[in-house]
């Protein structure tokens, strides 16, 4: 986000100003849209850094199981790019979680005053990265199950804009954050997981499915089905044991591979028994998803 606090204002006509701010509400509709699965959201995070004059932008996830956060989506894409300046967003969880609400904004150049910020991981991070001038961590979502954050990256100190705040724009990022559509974080986890290679990410690195969490945003129906398929069972033996038909069946698949980026049933499989839980833990998630 641009720096409110760290520069001096810069004039901006009006006519560029109104231009902006109409460039803003379209890149704003864009968001909302790629957050329910209409748009590409890497596309959309691409325009958001280029039009904040930003060198990078990334949209992580944490959760307390986790050891590390993880990439949900990156722009300029590196290949073999892990979370960028993890030790920043450790700073906000470890000292700021109660305070660090959706829409709010924590800044490298207020965060590097912290006593001892030098010697910390994130102060080690940003010795290795001399060109970064700011970083604006936007918090998206902070819940009991996940922590989720925008990560913009600057080379130069932000310019401030006449035209809106930067707190406007976060709280309304982080307004149709909420809205989005379910599991689709967790699906862009994955697919950025695939491009990084299987050695960046296996199986056992993956969101579970079946989890009392649900991090993909699966119904109670789907949730069912994802048990039988960790069991073995195809469609038709599906089908037969729910007493519904094979073509709701297949619909529930379709979906489960859409929501989780499955490439298919026997990767579903592979994923439900990589993260199979003790005899007896399935059932009891099973029972709570379909309470």
């Amino acid at each position: 986000m641009p720096d409110r606090d760290n520069q001096t204002a810069t004039a901006t006509p009006s006519g560029e100003g109104q231009a902006r701010l109409e460039t803003l509400f379209t890149l704003m509709n864009g968001w909302s849209a790629a957050l329910a699965g209409q748009a590409e959201l890497p596309r959309i995070l691409d325009q958001l850094r280029d039009f904040f004059d930003g060198s990078s932008a990334a949209i992580c996830r944490v959760r307390e199981s986790w050891a590390a956060p993880r990439l949900a989506a990156r722009v300029p894409h590196e290949a073999q790019a892990g979370v960028p300046h993890p030790g920043l967003a450790d700073i906000v969880l470890t000292k700021y979680r109660a305070s660090a609400v959706p829409g709010t904004i924590w800044r490298l150049s207020e965060l590097r005053d912290e006593p001892g910020f030098e010697r910390s991981a994130a102060g080690r991070e940003l010795a290795r990265s001399p060109d970064t001038g700011e970083i604006s961590l936007v918090v998206l979502a902070n819940g009991d199950d996940a922590f989720d954050y925008l990560l913009l990256t600057y080379r130069d100190a932000p310019r401030r804009d006449a035209a809106f705040s930067p707190e406007m724009v976060a709280r309304s990022l982080a307004d149709a954050w909420a809205l989005r559509r379910g599991g689709i974080v967790a699906q862009m986890i994955v697919s950025n997981g695939r491009r990084r290679g299987p050695a960046a990410d296996p199986l056992t690195e993956m969101p579970p499915i079946l989890s009392d969490s649900n991090p993909y945003g699966l119904t109670r129906s789907e949730f069912r089905v994802c048990h039988m398929v960790e069991a073995g069972m195809k469609a038709p033996r599906i089908a037969e044991e729910l007493g519904l038909a094979e073509a709701t069946i297949r619909s529930h698949l379709r979906a489960i591979y859409a929501k989780t980026g499955a490439s298919g049933q026997l990767e579903v499989m592979s994923r439900l028994r990589a993260h199979a839980r003790p005899d007896g833990e399935n059932v009891v998630a099973l029972r709570r998803a379909s309470a």
